[in-house]
């Protein structure tokens, strides 16, 4: 699948941030914990979709279209009879794939745009927030519709790439202002005096007691993008047929509401429930890092 490389890395980068998580003491909270679950139940959807889904995603059966709940199929079919239970499966490797990649591009690219504009000089910092400013004038959905339209293709890169692009400026913004905060305390004053180099002292001084309140945030929004993507894939910019996607199979189930409600009962609980899972999660490490970020 397209996305298995996507969710090894990802993997990776979970197991390198865990430690952060606990360091908060965010599984104190009630919510926190039913978030953990959650989050670690879709995690294991994405993982052992090949070994949970009874059929092939892809498998076409059209003399079963549209059919009900069953033993055979947890969730029904679609209209071309494929199996919605696998697909959904499958669906949340996309989704997981798109939102963790996109917020770290759009992570990686504020915080190194927002530490360059709270530290560099007035003029640049000046230019920085401009940039800032337009990317963010423009309607987030609308902007990445115009994008895919005029590239004329979607897929997970170009998702990835688009929606991480609306949401950088947030980043940077955040960060610029973490910057100016930490930038004339008296032990970054001391690391210049003695010739570090100001992108050692950037990365060395600045980022370790900045990057709290990035993490917050890019907690709070990955399910922000995870609707987001489902929301370009139920318009049909999203992810290329025939892969699964479960803004596609809600766009499925709204074409043939009247027939066959399952899809969009389905499809739109699978969003809530990951939704739940990183809210609750991102609500609890914000409150248990900083109360005063409640209004981040």
């Amino acid at each position: 699948m397209e996305s298995k490389n996507a969710l090894v890395q990802i993997a990776n980068k979970t197991k390198k941030m865990s430690k952060f998580f606990i360091s908060q003491k965010v599984f104190k909270d009630f919510f926190g914990k039913i978030g953990f679950i959650l989050i670690v139940v879709v995690f294991l959807m994405a993982i052992f979709a090949p070994y949970l889904s009874p059929f092939d995603p892809d498998q076409v059966n059209v003399i079963n279209k549209l059919a009900s709940p069953s033993r055979t199929h947890l969730m029904g079919t679609d209209h071309l009879g494929r199996d919605v239970f696998s697909r959904m499966l499958y669906g949340s490797r996309i989704s997981l794939a798109i939102s963790i990649a996109a917020v770290t591009f759009a992570s990686v690219t504020g915080t190194a745009l927002g530490m360059i504009s709270g530290y560099g000089s007035e003029t640049l910092d000046h230019v920085l927030r401009t940039f800032f400013d337009i990317i963010r004038s423009f309607p987030s959905l609308i902007f990445a519709i115009a994008v895919i339209i005029m590239l004329g293709t979607s897929g997970i890169p170009t998702l990835t790439i688009v929606i991480g692009f609306t949401y950088f400026p947030r980043y940077a913004r955040l960060i610029r202002a973490q910057t100016l905060k930490v930038k004339k305390k008296e032990y970054l004053i001391s690391a210049k005096a003695i010739g570090q180099s100001d992108i050692k002292i950037m990365f060395k001084h600045i980022l370790p007691n900045i990057k709290g309140p990035m993490f917050i945030m890019a907690a709070m929004d990955i399910p922000s993008i995870i609707a987001f993507e489902a929301g370009l894939s139920f318009l049909g910019l999203g992810v290329n047929p025939p892969t699964p996607s479960w803004g596609t199979i809600l766009r499925n189930g709204y074409l043939n509401l009247r027939h066959s409600p399952w899809m969009v009962i389905f499809g739109g609980g699978m969003l809530i429930f990951a939704t739940l899972g990183f809210t609750f999660l991102g609500e609890a490490l914000r409150d248990a890092y900083d109360p005063r970020l409640k209004n981040l």
